[in-house]
């Protein structure tokens, strides 16, 4: 679904949008899925698949 490479983005607790870059993919032990992402200013982030948005 989000293979690694993917371009996604989300909105931040500020309400910005931030664009990045899926680096891996991982499951939770609820089954939720978790990405690994790499923002374009270079932070590395872990969010829900759930809440990102595929660019």
């Amino acid at each position: 679904m989000f293979p690694n490479g993917t371009r996604v983005f989300y909105w931040n607790a500020a309400g910005q949008t931030i664009y990045g870059t899926v680096q891996s993919s991982q499951r939770a032990a609820d089954g939720t899925l978790i990405l690994g992402i790499r923002t374009d200013g270079g932070t590395t982030v872990s969010l829900p698949a759930a809440n990102v948005t595929k660019v």
